[in-house]
């Protein structure tokens, strides 16, 4: 691992370090795409990179963003009735 947290390839595997780089591209553009903070997806990196894939961990985080895209689109419904 270098000291930007990525992944080299391993003599055994060539390519491996490109592919992990894509799969790590995909996420972050998948995450944002659903609207997570960059906070959020590093949350979810962290906890992924440890390992130890603690999933309450990451759903407390999910679940959290959930509620404030419930909040903006209960806001954009009554802003709708207003008009």
């Amino acid at each position: 691992m270098d000291d930007r947290g990525g992944d080299f390839a391993s003599p055994q595997s060539p390519g491996a370090g490109c592919v992990n780089a894509r799969k790590r591209l995909s996420f972050i553009r998948r995450a944002r795409a659903l609207g997570f903070s960059l906070e959020e997806v590093r949350t979810f990196r962290k906890l992924a990179d440890e390992r130890k894939r603690p999933c309450a961990e990451v759903r407390i985080v999910a679940e959290a963003h959930l509620d404030d895209v419930r909040a903006k689109v209960g806001d954009l419904k009554a802003r709708e009735r207003v008009c």
